[in-house]
């Protein structure tokens, strides 16, 4: 199902040539203020944080060769709905990313 959707979303984008990021929360209603600017969201790929975490949703971003600016556009994205990290974070030879936000434990 995940891939369908991944693969939906690079196609959508593809047609429209556009570079884009969303964000879907992983519970419809919750909602986090903003504590983290993007550039300091931190990036895992193969590992976790070792501080405690929650997983607040998820990123995508798709349709660009220009594998920076879809990192920067993730981040963007985790920072304006109050995540602290990525993890996670996969990037396709396609033009895709994603990755997985998440907000450290008090």
């Amino acid at each position: 199902m995940k891939q369908k959707q991944a693969i939906a979303v690079v196609f959508l984008c593809l047609l429209s040539a556009c570079t884009s990021a969303q964000f879907a929360p992983s519970r419809v209603a919750q909602s986090y203020s903003v504590r983290t600017q993007p550039e300091s969201i931190e990036l895992f790929r193969s590992t976790s944080p070792t501080k405690k975490y929650v997983e607040i949703g998820a990123v995508n971003a798709c349709c660009s060769s220009n594998t920076n600016e879809m990192i920067t556009m993730l981040r963007k994205q985790a920072s304006d709905n109050g995540g602290d990290a990525l993890i996670g974070l996969e990037v396709s030879a396609r033009g895709a990313a994603t990755a997985s936000v998440i907000r450290y434990e008090p």
